[in-house]
């Protein structure tokens, strides 16, 4: 009777997530805030709006963690504030009724797939504003929050290029290369390792400290650099 129980609330737990409905994807087009199935048009909006991109790999009608990412997250009125100013959404959805994804998007869906070495749903990939260049990459966690998410998105896009030359301005002309090749290690780091570690932290936090100083020594740049 226990186990019969158990299994009814977690079917109930189950069928009740409500992953985003096709109204809220646009198949054509792209705007900030709204999600999109067309890359190209998101990376065309991005280069003009200096925004980046987040690409979310999902299994719409399956995946039970990216439908509490969808309820937990994405429907929340924070996150569509934060994302209308911040963020092209591209949705690459793998779902089980084939219906749902458009003929010509089904190839480009598995090509993207392979180009990121997707394994697990949901991951979503983070890109600069060239449409190209990874800013970074997560997945879906229990504890997650609007706040949380948005916190972790900003975190990765402190290094779009926008922001990188708006920091290297209050940097000495002699130490601004030096400071561009940090970044790009730290940004590389940041993808390839684990986004999470102490270390990456750490030197994340060191490099702003940096770019947000009005007199930096070049010997500072150059002892930040040997740490990785």
């Amino acid at each position: 009777m226990k186990k019969n129980l158990l299994l009814l609330v977690s079917i109930l737990m189950f069928t009740g997530l409500n992953g985003i409905s096709d109204e809220e994807v646009d198949l054509e087009g792209a705007v900030p805030g709204k999600w999109t199935m067309d890359l190209d048009a998101a990376k065309k909006i991005a280069k003009e709006k200096k925004l980046p991109i987040i690409l979310n790999f999902t299994g719409s009608d399956w995946c039970r963690w990216c439908k509490l990412m969808d309820k937990n997250i994405f429907s929340k009125v924070k996150w569509k504030k934060y994302s209308k100013e911040n963020i092209l959404m591209v949705y690459i959805d793998f779902p089980s009724d084939k219906k749902r994804v458009p003929s010509k998007y089904v190839e480009r869906n598995d090509s993207l797939k392979d180009k990121y070495s997707i394994t697990d749903f949901p991951t979503f990939i983070i890109l600069d504003i060239d449409g190209e260049t990874i800013l970074g990459r997560t997945g879906a966690g229990e504890e997650d929050s609007p706040s949380t998410f948005i916190g972790e998105l900003s975190s990765f896009c402190k290094y779009t290029d926008a922001n990188v030359q708006k920091y290297i301005k209050k940097l000495k002309s002699n130490d601004q290369k030096a400071y561009l090749e940090i970044v790009s290690k730290l940004s590389k780091s940041k993808t390839e390792k684990n986004i999470h570690s102490k270390k990456i932290v750490a030197l994340e936090k060191k490099v702003l400290d940096l770019g947000n100083e009005n007199d930096t020594h070049s010997k500072e740049i150059t002892a930040l650099e040997k740490k990785f």
